[in-house]
Order: C-alpha cells, then sequence, then structure tokens
C-alpha cells in the first residue's frame, strides 16, 4: 500500500515484500505446498502484554474461546504465546493445555508453522506481520491501535477492534474518552 512505501521512503529504503517473502520461503521449503497439509489449520498467537502499551493484546483467555470455536469448525490449532509454562497452567483446563512457548521453539519450526497455517489469528505483533508478509489469511485482534497501522495486506488480512481493551490515552487528552484506537 502507499503508506508502506511512504514510511519506507522516510527511512531511506526500498521495501522488496517479494524479496523478503522468496527468503523466508526458501528457509521453509516444503512447508508452503498446499498439497502437505491434511487438513484446515490455524495458529493463535497471544503476545505478551506489554506494561507500556497496556491495551494493546488481549488476554490469553481470551483465546480459549476463539480456540474452541476453531476446533468445532474443523481446524487443527496451534498455539503459540509469548508466556511462560507457570503462566499459561492457568488456561489449560479449558481444553487448550498444548501451548508452544516461543522462548523454548526453534525460529524455523514457528516460521514453518506459520507458513503452513491456513489461518493466522494474533494482535498488532510480528506474527501478524510475518503473516502478511507470506500473504496467509491473517485476523487481527486489536485493541489501542489503529486497524490502518497493523494492516497492509487488505486481500488477505482483517481485524477485530476490541472495545473492552482499554486505550493509551490519545482520546483522553485530544477527543471522545472511551475510544480504543490510539492516533
Amino acid at each position: 500500500t502507499p503508506l508502506v512505501y511512504y514510511i519506507a521512503n522516510r527511512m531511506g529504503c526500498d521495501p522488496d515484500f517479494e524479496g523478503a517473502k522468496a527468503h523466508l520461503e526458501s528457509l521453509i521449503g516444503s512447508a508452503c505446498s498446499e498439497n502437505s497439509k491434511p487438513s484446515k489449520t490455524a495458529l493463535l498467537y497471544v503476545a505478551r502484554k506489554s506494561p507500556l502499551f497496556d491495551g494493546k493484546e488481549p488476554k490469553g483467555e481470551s483465546f480459549v474461546p476463539v480456540a474452541k470455536m476453531l476446533r468445532e469448525r474443523d481446524f487443527k490449532i496451534s498455539l503459540y504465546t509469548d508466556y511462560g509454562t507457570f503462566e499459561t497452567e492457568a488456561l489449560n483446563g479449558s481444553g487448550t493445555a498444548d501451548w508452544k512457548h516461543v522462548a523454548l521453539c526453534p525460529g524455523m519450526e514457528l516460521l514453518e508453522e506459520i507458513a503452513s497455517a491456513d489461518l493466522i489469528v494474533a494482535s498488532d505483533d510480528w506474527i501478524a506481520e510475518l503473516g502478511q508478509l507470506l500473504q496467509k489469511r491473517t485476523f487481527l485482534w486489536l485493541g489501542a491501535t489503529s486497524c490502518g497501522a497493523a494492516i497492509w495486506d487488505f486481500e488477505r488480512a482483517s481485524c477485530f477492534a476490541d472495545q473492552s481493551l482499554s486505550c493509551l490515552g490519545c482520546y483522553h487528552q485530544f477527543g471522545r474518552n472511551r475510544h480504543n484506537v490510539c492516533l
């Protein structure tokens, strides 16, 4: 989109999305092959809540009903998180005992999971960026982030602006209260 090229030009670089995508696919190999997937797959990524930007990421518990809904629709689910093992133990009673922790996971394994997924559900983070770069169907769960700032592949990415997440304060100073999209 023009905004991406504008930002790249301001930073003094040329965006090479095709080159970046080709490089990632060369690392992945056959994981991108559409014929190698036995069923529909979804990758759910729960980012660690940022104390500075509280309200940007949904809580880990919020992904439990999403995982359940996708399983009911015959998706094979992969759950990844930045949270530690002890932090996700509270969620294990909800049928989500199979969390994969990014800190313990080899980077190539995670890249292959992203490449082979039919759907990626994440907040505004690097997993969503990789999903868009690899042209995966991506659903972003946004709080205090503008959709226009988080999505640049509008053909395959969509979002949900969660009004239950707190804002960063921009609108308290510059406009309407309780509106959670940052300026």
